[in-house]
């Protein structure tokens, strides 16, 4: 297939994993894990994951455009995307993380959340190898793949859905501001 044709073969690999910061490689951990790895058909996960992950961009995209306003927050929405949605992102790509916590730590804007992107933020950037799996062997040839494939992924979503939850709560009182809402047809034609 299209999508999927150009994916490097051990990706769509049942028995390949590699340490990871993607949601691919967390949904192929749970595979292994549960034993169910070699029932699967990969490159048909891997065409649904490419063809969700492109719209997944779409619509990153068009929030960051017409409703985010805030440079680090958006910042941070694109990395995040860019760490979390193509098949294969290892971890040493956190590091792209500085970029928007740079911008979040120099924002004059203050939210009352702030206090949990920090916490965030501080999460996503300390190493995470407290349990290894044992039936996940990665490229090295070693059970190398720890709990942190899970838990890099739930909380750049957690920052990623706290950022937009946000925004379209401010953008819709925006919108409320410049176009009240119409009184009903009633109320209209009572008062002419």
């Amino acid at each position: 297939s299209a999508l999927t044709g150009n994916l490097p073969e051990f990706l769509v690999r049942n028995n390949y994993v590699q340490r990871s910061v993607t949601l691919f490689m967390a949904i192929k951990v749970i595979l292994v894990e549960t034993g169910t790895v070699m029932g699967v058909n990969m490159r048909g996960i891997a065409f649904i994951y490419v063809a969700t992950a492109v719209v997944a961009a779409i619509l990153i995209t068009g929030y960051v455009t017409f409703v985010e306003r805030e440079l680090w927050k958006r910042t941070a929405l694109l990395v995040i995307a860019m760490l979390l949605l193509p098949p294969l992102s290892t971890e040493y790509k956190l590091i792209h993380l500085l970029i928007p916590l740079f911008l979040f730590v120099n924002s004059t804007e203050q939210s009352r959340a702030d206090a949990i992107y920090a916490l965030l933020f501080g999460l996503l950037l300390i190493p995470k190898d407290y349990y290894l799996f044992p039936k996940s062997i990665s490229d090295s040839g070693v059970p190398d793949i720890s709990i942190a494939i899970f838990l890099n992924p739930a909380i750049m979503l957690l920052m990623s859905s706290l950022i937009i939850a946000g925004g379209l709560r401010r953008w819709r009182q925006a919108r409320r501001q410049r176009h009240p809402y119409p009184l009903p047809v009633e109320q209209s034609l009572a008062s002419n």
